[in-house]
């Protein structure tokens, strides 16, 4: 949690997704005015509803539900959050606030990726929301939370349909996954591990790259990310992320120009999503552990059906 400045805080929610300090939603105060930034899954629900309270503050204060994107992970449990906080207004994405409306396609595809039981694990019950209670925030909008102007900016590359936050009361970015992953549990180098999320099915390295600049042209001292917590120094950090995206690009690139089969290409990019993250992860002095591999497990699952998809589309 950052440290207050008079009454504007912001505060990090640990969801306990997938385990302790793998997700984050954050909590936005002014006075008497709330937002939530990201509401992760229904079985998140008692961690964001303890965390407001932990606040000092009670769900008819809570004026937003903002959702970064619409991935499960981020959106899965805004109806769940909704249903007690009777005055607020979910913002969205223009791309993403149909399926916030109806998640019914975005349910329909996770559970084609990851079957039944591992669906009900990870996400749970994830309802429709009444059109009405759903409003389309625009690029370089401003949304007025007692005063404090936050700022959208519509920032790409993980997925077409997503946006960072710009907090003016704590001259931080929350951004969602377009700062990357910087777990704590795999802080174990002689400086910090970061690598971006190609996680399926709209990874765009180019778009990625100017998604990172428009958060450092902020001028932000601080960047809020869902996995996980707050990066002090984000410069720092950046030619390591930019790095990652780098090799991610050209996996790809490889991917799709390989001569590997098409039976055989899934079985490729694991194989190399994982080479590649176990590299950057050891490139920072890091001794690669069991315990490493299981907290990398989800995340290589990701990036690599990211690269398959794309490559996939691009040898059609």
């Amino acid at each position: 949690m950052l440290p207050e400045t008079g009454q504007q805080t912001l505060h990090t929610i640990d969801c306990h997704y997938t385990g302790p300090r793998r997700a984050a939603a954050y909590l936005v105060v002014e006075n008497d005015h709330v937002a939530f930034i990201d509401n992760n899954t229904i079985h998140a629900l008692p961690h964001l509803l303890k965390g407001l309270e932990d606040a000092g503050k009670t769900p008819d204060q809570v004026e937003y539900l903002i959702v970064t994107h619409a991935h499960l992970d981020h959106a899965g449990g805004t109806a769940a959050l909704l249903a007690h906080c009777p005055n607020a207004t979910v913002l969205a994405h223009e791309r993403a606030a149909r399926h916030i409306i109806d998640p019914s396609r975005l349910v329909a595809g996770a559970k084609q990726v990851y079957g039944e039981e591992r669906y009900d694990e990870l996400y749970g019950q994830v309802d429709p929301i009444e059109e009405t209670r759903v409003r389309i925030v625009h690029d370089d909008e401003s949304v007025d939370l007692g005063g404090r102007q936050l700022r959208i900016l519509y920032t790409l590359g993980h997925a077409k349909h997503h946006f960072a936050v710009y907090d003016p009361g704590t001259n931080s970015v929350i951004a969602g996954d377009n700062f990357g992953n910087t777990y704590p549990d795999l802080q174990n180098g002689d400086r910090p591990f970061i690598f971006f999320c190609s996680a399926p099915t709209d990874f765009d390295a180019p778009e990625a790259r100017k998604s990172v600049q428009r958060i450092l042209d902020t001028g932000a001292e601080t960047v809020h990310i869902a996995h996980y917590g707050t990066i002090p120094e984000p410069a720092a950090v950046t030619p390591d992320l930019l790095a990652s995206i780098d090799r991610m690009e050209a996996l790809q690139d490889d991917a799709t120009s390989t001569d590997v089969s098409d039976d055989d290409l899934a079985e490729f990019c694991q194989r190399r999503v994982q080479e590649e993250l176990y590299a950057l992860y050891q490139d920072t002095g890091a001794t690669l552990t069991d315990t490493d591999r299981r907290n990398f497990e989800l995340d290589i699952w990701l990036n690599w059906n990211g690269i398959y998809w794309n490559a996939t589309k691009a040898r059609k």
